[in-house]
């Protein structure tokens, strides 16, 4: 991943990973319904694809909750979609 390359100083997930897979996580709940309907509208919506404006990095704190730390804007490229996000 280019960002991994660009600040390897910090691996994420503090480097316990070999290989690191992008992902979107779509929803967190406890719900089984909620989950459930929310496969059904992602599976619905793909394949889709987006402009990445910029990188939240976030992190667990000792009590367990997650925070953002950081947000790292991007470049845009050249022949991107219009569908942006960030």
């Amino acid at each position: 991943m280019e960002v991994s390359a660009r600040w390897p100083q910090y691996p994420p997930y503090g480097g316990i990973h070999k290989e690191l897979i992008a992902h979107l996580t779509v929803v967190e709940a406890e719900d089984d319904q909620a989950l459930d309907r929310a496969a059904v509208v992602g599976v619905e919506s793909m394949p889709f694809e987006v402009v990445i404006r910029d990188i939240h990095v976030i992190a667990e704190d000792e009590g367990g909750r997650w925070h953002r730390r950081w947000r790292l804007p991007l470049r845009p490229t050249a022949g991107s979609p219009r569908n942006e996000c960030g």
